[in-house]
């Protein structure tokens, strides 16, 4: 639609169009009062309304040719007010009304049609039964073919007489079925041509016995039996072959595999020999247990012995000192300590030992067994003090008594005595020169035993 405004100051021509959706085209050309158009690039401010309503926007644009031609789009200033005329209650006036430049009057023109697309979507379609609505398009989703109902006139047929809604059974899958008649008790029999009501004739009473166990059959009279279901009432709780199986079980009955111990997944790694299952990184899994620990004895035994069937060590000394022979190898070994060629014990690693030592001695004197250094009179561990003497046996011979000095005490082994070695001695009152070293006496052997003359045991406690 095309309208020309006409005002003392500016005279305008304007053309109406409508936009789909929810906008429309105005456009108009700017003149001066003597009939030239207003330069391009002029601003222009307006007002629209549209009434009756409370619809009203501005708007600000600049002409766009030599010809004073501008364009704008009622309704996109404000959208949601635009949105929310009503078309379908009237006719609609068009009010513009210039700010800029000033002096044009206001302009009213009659909309005399209303936008289709505007009009038609204030309609309001809702789909009932059997009908879907699709834009613009009702469709019949239900009952398109009315030729194939079944009124209340329709005949019945089949096992069926008469007409719809209220047909007759007049025969049983095709028989016929006599119209006579039935009383109370009487049952349907076929006599060769059609099912006849008549009594059942009473004959020896029925014996019904259950198939097999769950049944339960109680008789009610004569040939009346109450027959009830004693086991399994619930087949929807039963486990049935192909059931999934739950919990710490996957696959299906009745071949299901663990797949987890009390909730804690079992990892699905084949096992190999001699493996165990171990809870590890939140799962059990087989695994391989390391070896047990390899024994080192924190204990290591050496003694002086006199092999059956020869003489005791001589023992070697000063008159001070008799040192005890140890030999290799040892009753028990030990990696912290070992016996040289010497007799003398020498350490491999440093911390604090339990030494205890024992010897007899065979020589009237009094005794004492020592740890020494080696090689100096520096006595580290010193043990009890004993005295030997003689007696007279049951056979009235003189002999001596044997007594044990022991030693007890703790060697403390650090970097800077790491090397030092140490020899297990006998301390004697008193030296015999003529006896020499030999002062701690010779006993009689005994055939065909090894004899232990002295011993020391060394312990690592730290």
């Amino acid at each position: 639609m095309k309208s020309t405004l006409i005002t003392i100051a500016f005279a305008l021509l304007a053309s109406i169009s409508f936009a789909q959706p929810k906008l429309i085209n105005y456009q108009a050309v700017a003149r001066n009062p003597d009939g030239s158009p207003v330069a391009e690039g002029t601003m222009i401010s307006l007002t629209v309304q549209i009434l009756p309503g409370g619809f009203l926007e501005e708007h600000d644009v600049i002409t766009t040719s030599v010809t004073g031609l501008f364009n704008i789009q009622i309704g996109s200033i404000k959208p949601n007010e635009f949105d929310q005329i009503d078309w379908s209650s009237g006719d609609k006036d068009l009010r513009i009304t210039f700010t800029e430049p000033s002096g044009i009057p206001t302009s009213t023109t009659k909309l005399l049609s209303v936008p289709y697309a505007l009009y038609a979507e204030r309609t309001n379609l809702q789909e009932g039964n059997g009908i879907s609505i699709n834009g613009n398009e009702i469709i019949n989703i239900g009952d398109t073919d009315d030729t194939d109902d079944i009124t209340d006139t329709t005949p019945a047929g089949g096992d069926l007489t008469g007409t719809y809604p209220n047909p007759t059974v007049s025969k049983l899958n095709g028989y016929p079925l006599s119209a006579t008649p039935t009383v109370s008790g009487q049952v349907l029999k076929w006599d060769g041509a059609a099912w006849v009501a008549g009594t059942d004739a009473v004959g020896t009473p029925a014996v019904i016995t259950p198939g097999n166990s769950g049944i339960e059959v109680v008789p009610n009279g004569t040939n009346n039996f109450i027959i009830s279901n004693n086991g399994d009432l619930n087949p929807n709780d039963d486990l049935l072959i192909g059931s999934m199986a739950g919990g710490g079980l996957t696959g299906n009955y009745p071949n299901p595999t663990v797949s987890a111990i009390q909730n804690t997944p079992v990892a699905t790694i084949s096992p190999q020999p001699g493996q165990v299952m171990m809870f590890e990184n939140g799962e059990w899994r087989p695994v391989t247990l390391p070896p047990p620990p390899v024994y080192v004895p924190e204990i290591a035994i050496f003694e002086e012995q006199k092999v059956s069937g020869g003489n005791p060590p001589t023992p070697v000394g000063s008159n001070t000192y008799t040192k005890r022979l140890l030999s290799n190898p040892p009753v028990l070994a030990a990696n912290f300590v070992t016996l040289n060629s010497g007799s003398n014990i020498v350490f491999s690693q440093t911390g604090r030992y339990l030494i205890t030592a024992s010897a007899p001695a065979y020589f009237v004197r009094s005794h004492r067994l020592v740890l020494r250094e080696s090689g100096t009179n520096v006595i580290r561990i010193a043990g009890s003090s004993e005295f030997s003497r003689s007696i007279v046996d049951f056979s009235q011979v003189p002999r001596s008594t044997i007594t044990r000095s022991s030693l007890i005490g703790i060697l403390e082994v650090n970097a800077s005595n790491l090397s030092t070695q140490y020899s297990l001695d006998h301390w004697i009152s008193e030296y015999d020169p003529q006896v020499g070293s030999n002062t701690l006496g010779v006993p009689n052997s005994i055939p065909n035993v090894n004899e232990v003359f002295a011993q020391i045991m060394i312990q690592k406690i730290q």
